[in-house]
């Protein structure tokens, strides 16, 4: 009944049906789908983003046994990143009730809105890093109070991140993956590169996991707020595009 109401766009009386669901979400066990889905949706079809967001603190607290996905971090925070742009679509008078599907993975899943893809059924959103982080501020803030010439910065290209991406050689396994592949060539040309892998994800088993760890690609992680000592940036595609990699550098 909420949900109808509020496809409706009649705000008012979804949110009073919605006050009963709510009151059962605080008892029901937290893998309850179906009441679960139900307070997220009239929650951000009636623009309570509180209530929404209270209803995935909930459900996905520590220690619940739903959190099994190596992926459940990204996806919840890509689920809260997005909800000032749900919210903005409901405070616009230009569009009436209705429904749209929306990707929470790196690329295009469903037909709808994306953070990345370059399908013609999905249409691109600023993805939720950005919106989380408040578009860089704290790094943009950083290089304004703190800016380093260009003559002190060091003159090598320089990259450090994780090393998500596809495998494109079978044969060479995890040795394929693009970011891999750099780091493979910034070893051999240190004079002019300083490239590494801070953090080993996705690796297909355990023992890929090892010879990456002991192949001398790993590096320590560098802070965002030093990225602007280095002259040069290489931005790469992980699974998709870098979302923060231009951004950060620039």
């Amino acid at each position: 009944m909420a949900k109808r109401r509020a496809l409706l766009g009649e705000f008012a009386a979804a949110c009073a049906s919605l006050q009963a669901p709510l009151s059962k979400f605080g008892e029901c066990p937290p893998d309850d789908h179906y009441i679960f889905a139900s307070v997220l949706h009239v929650a951000l079809l009636t623009r309570q983003v509180d209530t929404a967001a209270e209803a995935i603190n909930r459900r996905f607290r520590p220690g619940n046994e739903l959190r099994t996905s190596p992926r459940f971090d990204f996806v919840i925070n890509c689920l809260i990143g997005i909800l000032p742009i749900c919210l903005a679509g409901h405070q616009c008078s230009g569009l009436g009730p209705g429904e749209i599907q929306i990707s929470l993975e790196d690329h295009g899943t469903l037909p709808g809105l994306a953070f990345c893809d370059n399908r013609p059924e999905f249409y691109l959103i600023l993805d939720s890093p950005y919106l989380l982080l408040h578009a860089y501020a704290d790094i943009l803030r950083h290089s304004e109070q703190q800016p380093v010439a260009w003559h002190d910065r060091k003159p090598v290209a320089f990259r450090r991140g994780s090393a998500t991406g596809r495998i494109t050689d079978p044969a060479l396994a995890w040795r394929s993956l693009p970011r891999i592949r750099l780091c493979e060539i910034g070893c051999q040309h240190s004079d002019i590169m300083d490239t590494g892998i801070s953090e080993l994800v996705q690796m297909p088993n355990e023992s890929a996991q090892s010879e990456a760890s002991a192949s001398g690609l790993m590096a320590d992680l560098v802070p965002s707020t030093n990225f602007n000592r280095y002259r040069y940036h290489i931005d790469i595609d992980g699974n998709t595009n870098s979302w923060p990699g231009c951004s950060r550098s620039c």
